[in-house]
């Protein structure tokens, strides 16, 4: 079972002393799992829609489904946080179920653009970034949002056709055995500034919810 401490107010949150950045905490340590989630606004089965207190909570349960699985050790770090955020915006109407919502991350979307107003994906850091990095209070909070905005969006990219997800598939499997440069390229056929341009172009044109 996971153990979730879910707090329903920001200043609460921030006194336990998480940076206002995080939306969420999902900890192994001791083979006890534990996540602490920060759901204010949260509304529970009366809110159809995906929101950020809905997606932090399932964010949360896919670490700790992937943990359980053991599938979550080996895994690239920008594809494991990636997906979290991905999967965290699932929402059913009771006739079909909803994956990639950017409704519930729109406050990720300032975090895709550089201090010049620019769209900016810098998949060379995210694809790089990697697992012993993620230590929150060494972040801003701009650099946190960057790195979970934008690997949601990469992720989102991947995800947008049976094509990319089997490069995606591809991706992740190199990257076990090769430098990030390398595997994108093995995957994909293209450069870190290719695959900038190919999800920027994604974001402004075709981004589309998964039914």
């Amino acid at each position: 079972a996971l153990n979730i401490l879910a707090i329903n107010k920001n200043s609460t949150f921030r006194a336990l002393g998480l940076e206002r950045s995080i939306a969420g905490i999902f900890s192994m340590a001791g083979n006890e799992p534990f996540g602490i989630a920060n759901i204010s606004g949260y509304k529970g089965a009366t809110q159809r829609k995906a929101t950020f207190a809905k997606q932090t909570l399932f964010h949360e349960y896919v670490h700790y489904l992937t943990a359980y699985e053991n599938q979550d050790t080996d895994l690239p770090l920008w594809f494991a946080e990636g997906r979290a955020e991905y999967l965290g915006t699932f929402w059913f109407d009771e006739k079909h179920a909803y994956f990639g919502d950017i409704y519930a991350l729109k406050d990720r979307i300032p975090a895709l653009y550089g201090p010049s107003g620019v769209l900016q994906i810098s998949s060379d850091t995210i694809l790089t970034k990697q697992r012993n990095q993620l230590n929150f209070s060494g972040w801003n909070n701009g650099s946190t949002f960057e790195f979970y905005g934008r690997a949601f969006f990469i992720y989102h990219y991947f995800n947008s056709s049976s094509e990319k997800r089997q490069q995606l598939l591809k991706l992740v499997n190199a990257q076990k055995t090769m430098d990030a440069a390398d595997a994108l390229k093995e995957a994909t056929g293209m450069t870190f500034d290719e695959l900038d341009n190919a999800v920027e172009k994604y974001i402004m044109g075709d981004l589309q919810t998964r039914v």
